[in-house]
């Protein structure tokens, strides 16, 4: 797969949802998405989140997030009928990242996440 370089700055966020009490599926899940994170370790910026928390369950309910595992992708559901595989998602965020549109300078992505764990601001900076 190629991965195309890009100015310094731009960067893409990807958020996981997952729940460590009742969910099956999310160690794989979070397996594929810390790979993800590796692969594209300059492009993308990558939070795990345990809906189990209650800050993290606020946050997944603002998104309308109801059942783990999820993925938010600059802060829009990807992937909602099914988790993709590695190269599913590594083709997806692939595809994304190329896309010029899609690309956000550091001082317009979303903020990072504040001490409660829940995000200051999902838009670009004021």
């Amino acid at each position: 797969m190629r991965i195309v370089r890009r100015r310094l700055g731009d960067v893409v966020d990807l958020i996981l949802f997952i729940s460590k009490k009742n969910c099956e599926e999310c160690p794989q899940a979070e397996k594929i998405v810390r790979a993800i994170a590796k692969t594209f370790k300059k492009d993308l910026h990558v939070d795990v989140l345990d809906m189990d928390n209650k800050g993290n369950r606020q946050t997944a309910s603002q998104l309308h997030i109801t059942a783990a595992p999820a993925l938010l992708l600059d802060g829009k559901p990807i992937f909602p009928d099914k988790f993709p595989t590695q190269d599913e998602l590594e083709k997806f965020i692939s595809e994304r990242l190329d896309k010029s549109g899609a690309m956000k300078t550091r001082r317009e992505r979303s903020r990072w996440w504040s001490i409660s764990g829940l995000p200051e601001q999902w838009g670009p900076e004021r």
